[in-house]
């Protein structure tokens, strides 16, 4: 896949995911089929997986849950990735499956948290952090965009963590001034 090729792709999964996060997430929060951090995870897998079946088809495209980065010594929620030819032919050839993580090459990784109670700041931070201090530094992740997907059903100021472009920040928040959650990037 060629770099021109790789970028256009990261475009239109951030394209994507923005209209998943304000439309469809939002939408099922609405309809009560979000209770915590696993259905989240759950939903906005399903919602990828259908937005980009084109893309998992002609690129070779793959979105994985609880995928171990290696360099990063970290798990991140959701990531999609592509899967290189050129490794996929030599595990075809040795015919060592068990490998297949040698052969994805990320291009987006995703954090997510749910939180119902307040006092959850902590947990929002420490994915801050690991996207901060782990991701970011990781060579094999010089081609991905981070996503941070938080919900807070309690009074918490959702507010903008990060300038570096390769972040996405979504974000639902309950405001008791207004009494509902607000949604971000607003529609």
């Amino acid at each position: 896949m060629t770099d021109n090729r790789k970028k256009a792709i990261r475009n239109r999964i951030k394209e994507i995911v923005k209209h998943i996060w304000i439309n469809e997430i939002k939408r099922d929060y609405e309809k009560y089929m979000l209770i915590g951090e696993d259905t989240l995870k759950n939903v906005f897998f399903f919602h990828l997986r259908n937005y980009l079946k084109y893309e998992i088809e002609k690129d070779n495209l793959r979105i994985y849950t609880e995928y171990y980065v290696k360099d990063a010594k970290s798990k991140a929620d959701i990531l999609i990735g592509y899967l290189n030819d050129k490794t996929m032919n030599m595990l075809d050839e040795t015919r060592e499956y068990y490998c297949i993580k040698e052969a994805v090459e990320p291009l987006a990784i995703f954090e997510l948290k749910f939180k119902s109670y307040a006092g959850g700041e902590n947990d929002f931070c420490s994915d801050i952090s690991k996207v901060k201090k782990r991701y970011e530094n990781v060579t094999e992740l010089d081609n991905s965009d981070f996503y941070l997907c938080f919900i807070s059903e309690y009074d918490f100021y959702c507010h903008k963590w990060s300038d570096d472009e390769r972040i996405t920040e979504l974000t639902a928040c309950y405001n008791s001034k207004i009494d509902k959650m607000e949604w971000y990037p607003k529609e």
